[in-house]
Parts: C-alpha cells; structure tokens; sequence
C-alpha cells in the first residue's frame, strides 16, 4: 500500500483519507497514519469524520473524483464521487451488488486500474 500510494503522490495526485472515528478514537488514527504510513498525507489532507454518512459530504467539498473503501456500504452512501472502488483482498464482492462500483484485490490491481483511468 505504501509504495503505491507513494508512487500516486510522486505522479502528482492529490491524496486524502477521509475516514470515520468517534471523537475519542481520532487522536489514535493520527498516530496509526503518522507512524504507519508517514510521508504519503499532508495533515491538511486527513479528514476524521464520526460517521461514514458525512464523507459524502467531505467528498464533496474537496471534489474527489475517485474514492476507494474497504466497505461497499460506505460507498454506496458516497453520492458526488463517480470513480468508486471497492478494496477487496478477500474476494468477497460477488456477496454484494456493485453496480458503479469496480473492486480490486491489492494496491497493484488499485494502481493498473488508475493508469487507465488517466491515460
């Protein structure tokens, strides 16, 4: 995931997480991004939200154009963004109605999916 994500910031892609944390959980999800994934998001670029109804609303504001989740739930609920992508390791998408939504099961298959999105 790492490197993946490096290499999109590296190409000149703007990156956010917008992740949903009760209040009392935010200061914890700081430290896990800082330490596990640092150098890769600007802090000005990390939105914690309490519920996953509001990155909708998140999404809207900053004009995200593709946004990718571990949840087909949470991405359903995302209405604004129209390149929705479906992380999905686990192979588990034939369980659920996708419609808009195009899986992956790693960051490599993440990363080809991107390419033909820009070229």
């Amino acid at each position: 995931a790492n490197e993946s994500l490096m290499a999109l910031k590296n190409f000149g892609h703007r990156l956010f997480i917008i992740s949903a944390r009760h209040p009392d959980n935010q200061e914890m999800a700081l430290t896990w991004i800082e330490k596990n994934i640092p150098d890769i998001f600007d802090k000005k670029n990390i939105r914690l939200v309490e519920k996953g109804i509001n990155k909708d609303k998140v999404c809207k504001e900053l004009n995200i154009q593709i946004y990718i989740d571990d949840k087909v739930s949470v991405l359903n609920m995302i209405k604004c963004v129209n390149k929705k992508i479906l992380y999905d390791p686990y192979n588990i998408r034939d369980d659920f109605e996708l419609k808009n939504i195009r899986p992956v099961s790693s960051w490599q298959e993440f990363s080809d999916y991107l390419k033909t999105l820009v070229s």
